[in-house]
């Protein structure tokens, strides 16, 4: 019984060990990275600017990027892609409503 008892507390750890990498798979820590040091900081002087409301939008999405078949550069492009384009978005809606105002 204590070999039973081995087993399923062995069971157990490897279970938390792959449910904690599995959320860790896609967060912006492993995507972060996957770029250079010069396009993470890039990266994060771009979010810092932002209102944290927008960064998490923007995280959210940056989340769903499937970086495993991409380049470092595209991945890299995309990430800035996706920033630019929410913050495009966002301004031109804001200047639209100062319009309306």
């Amino acid at each position: 019984m204590a070999i039973g008892k081995v087993g399923s507390g062995n069971q157990v750890m490897n279970m938390y060990m792959y449910q904690n990498q599995q959320g860790k798979k896609n967060g912006m820590g492993a995507i972060m990275q996957q770029l250079n040091p010069d396009q993470r900081q890039q990266v994060r002087d771009s979010l810092q600017s932002l209102s944290e409301t927008d960064r998490a939008n923007i995280v959210n999405q940056i989340k769903q990027i499937d970086y495993t078949s991409m380049s470092q550069e595209e991945l890299y492009n995309s990430i800035m892609s996706i920033i630019t384009n929410y913050t495009a978005s966002t301004a031109a809606a804001s200047s639209s409503i100062d319009i309306m105002a």
